[in-house]
């Protein structure tokens, strides 16, 4: 029962150990948790998200400044007792014991019973280093009224598609009602072919495609015709003669309304299986398949820059993926594809962690790693934390930014590659004036629109999403493949489209992502999951790429649960409803 798993994890006996609180690392332990397994989360920060996290300018600053410097001790200060910590090396590997009044031998925290099993101890990452090259140019201190702490900042923004991975377990698991979202007003990118560089919003709506003024008739028809192609090759299809509904979308009449408003009947799907099963089609890629259906190249960049938020040389069943998806999001929840979350993206992964505390989690904040434990076959079996205490798990899902480093630099004995150290620049401005329309939106600079190899991404939030006071904007951009890249010369050219000097604030940094094997994206991850485990039951949780939807953690951690548990679990089954426990209770009693 509830009664017995509260005194294991008393004694520091675990099923599970998570040790940082992304978003992938809250997920994994809310899906866990809800199966019944006793789950232990710490995080040496003393905050939830990790890179994943959300501040005012102030907390902003200290963060970077702190997760990117050098030093002695842990990040903020945490202290590690070495005295502590040296005797717990010794207990675990039982070269030193301890007795209690009957003699029986005890481990460093006094608390559990009897002889574990023999630990050999391999030094943490102690200090964490999320950040890199960190530069701040303050042209204007906020006045009176734009206090600092009226901000909340993302570190690392995502958004969240209405069909997406992320908003359907939010929905599925019930973690959603711990949350709140606003829409996306437009998303749009810059269009560099004509004399003076405009913003060409993405349609909405087959409606909105006929009204633009962009493209032309021809360009017009042939989008339709490949968009209708897509989500036929997506798996959806008409429904039968005299009906309404449109198979392989949601049941509601706002969900299908929506969706025949973005892209109208596509018609009867005809051997439609069989084409996207077919060798040809899983072979090509997305700039291939354009080619074939002689897209010009604005609709090109329309495609891939607007709806998949990718490169051209997308795979083909990946691109198909996303513009399904992008298309039955249409209309879910509002007009937008894409819902923000409200006060911040860190409320995701609070969410999760809440959603793990409710089946009896136990999680501590500024509480870090000093050594990780493993048996003697090599098998993870715990770790000792900053203040010396030993927590035992035969499964420990690791931040990378703590594991050993003699797990990250050599091979391991899976056969793991090694991990690879890459950054992502980003770039934070606050604005007096909005790029284009009020509102929130996302804007996509293509290449060579100002000096740039890769698109530039740039999310604007303003007070709806209360991520700025009244009056002002957050700018937050950053580069959509990994890479250093100067952001300075974007940051020039959207002020230009204001018509004005109105960045009162600049803060450029690179986000350091070690990734927990060479694979490059979440695709790779789903199909390779093995890959993630560094030794029987040490896992390591890789930093994600630079993607516009959150649901890449959800698609990743959900493979890693399956490696784990097979599929014969509920991937982040739905909590009980308060009253529905209330009611069991009451039966029994009266019983």
């Amino acid at each position: 029962g509830n009664g017995m798993r509260q005194d294991r994890a008393y004694l520091g006996e675990f099923e599970v150990i998570v040790i940082g609180t992304d978003t992938m690392q809250a997920v994994l332990a809310a899906s866990l948790g809800r199966m019944g397994r006793r789950v232990l989360h710490l995080d040496a920060l003393p905050f939830y998200g990790e890179t994943s996290s959300t501040h005012d300018l102030d907390q902003l600053e200290e963060c970077l400044e702190q997760l990117s410097s050098g030093g002695q001790g842990g990040a903020y200060g945490l202290h590690f007792d070495e005295d502590k910590i040296a005797r717990s090396i010794k207990v675990a590997a039982w070269e030193a014991t301890e007795c209690d009044k009957m003699g029986r031998p005890v481990i460093e925290d006094g608390c559990s019973r009897g002889r574990p099993d023999r630990l050999t101890a391999m030094p943490s990452n102690r200090r964490p280093i999320m950040y890199a090259n960190v530069r701040v140019e303050a042209r204007e201190e906020p006045k009176q009224g734009e206090a600092k702490k009226h901000f909340n900042i993302d570190l690392s923004p995502r958004l969240n598609l209405s069909s997406g991975r992320m908003i359907s377990s939010l929905v599925q698991s019930g973690v959603g009602r711990y949350l709140e979202f606003v829409p996306l007003k437009w998303t749009s990118f810059l269009d560099g072919s004509s004399p003076a560089p405009c913003l060409c919003k993405i349609p909405m709506s087959k409606a909105e495609i006929f009204q633009s003024k962009i493209i032309t008739p021809m360009e017009k028809r042939l989008l339709m015709k490949f968009l209708q192609q897509s989500v036929v090759l997506g798996g959806v299809s008409e429904a039968a003669a005299g009906g309404w509904a449109i198979e392989g979308i949601g049941e509601s009449e706002r969900e299908q309304l929506g969706f025949q408003r973005a892209v109208g009947h596509v018609g009867n799907a005809k051997h439609a299986e069989e084409v996207r099963e077919s060798a040809e089609q899983q072979d090509k890629t997305l700039d291939e398949a354009m080619q074939e259906a002689r897209l010009t190249e604005k609709l090109k960049d329309f495609i891939a820059l607007g709806i998949c938020f990718s490169s051209r040389d997308l795979p083909l069943p990946k691109a198909v993926e996303r513009v399904t998806t992008y298309t039955r999001s249409l209309g879910r929840y509002a007009d937008s594809a894409f819902l923000c979350c409200l006060y911040g993206a860190s409320e995701l992964p609070q969410g999760f962690c809440r959603m793990s505390a409710v089946y009896g989690g136990t999680y501590v904040l500024r509480k870090g790693p000093s050594q990780f434990l493993f048996k003697d076959d090599g098998s993870a079996g715990g770790i000792i934390c900053n203040d010396g205490k030993i927590f035992r798990a035969p499964l420990i899902f690791c931040s990378p930014f703590y594991c050993p480093k003699e797990l990250l630099t050599s091979p391991n004995s899976l056969g793991n590659d090694m991990v690879e150290e890459r950054v992502v620049s980003r770039c934070i401005c606050i604005s007096e004036r909005a790029i284009g329309d009020d509102g929130s939106s996302l804007l996509v600079l293509p290449p060579r629109s100002c000096d740039n190899s890769v698109p530039i991404r740039v999310l604007q939030l303003d007070w709806s999403t209360q991520s700025a006071p009244r009056g002002l904007y957050l700018w937050l951009l950053w580069a959509s493949e990994l890479g250093s890249f100067d952001l300075s010369s974007a940051v020039t050219l959207l002020e230009s489209m204001t018509g004005s000097s109105c960045v009162k604030r600049v803060i450029y940094y690179h986000q350091v992502s070690k990734e927990g094997t060479s694979w490059r994206s979440s695709t790779e991850a789903q199909l390779y999951p093995s890959r993630l485990q560094l030794r029987q039951g040490f896992w390591v949780t890789p930093n994600l790429s630079p993607a516009v939807d959150s649901g890449e953690a959800i698609e990743v951690a959900e493979a890693i649960f399956r490696q784990i548990v097979g599929s014969e679990h509920v991937f982040l089954d739905a909590m009980q409803e308060p009253e529905s426990g209330i009611d069991e209770e009451y039966h029994k009693i009266l019983e």
